[in-house]
């Protein structure tokens, strides 16, 4: 017997870094005064007087 041998071609990837970001992060608190109408519900309760003992 003879041993038939192929070839098959190996495709690889790899990542590399090539550049670096710099990220900086400021906080800002401000303060404001707001003036607006505010609404308002009201609910009626209605007790049931005829209940079951």
């Amino acid at each position: 017997m003879v041993a038939v041998h192929e070839e098959r071609p190996v495709i690889a990837k790899d990542v590399v870094a090539t550049e670096q970001v710099g990220i900086q992060r400021e906080s800002v608190t401000e303060q404001r005064e707001v003036t607006t109408d505010v609404s308002r519900e009201e609910v009626d309760v209605v007790e049931d007087t005829d209940r079951r003992s």
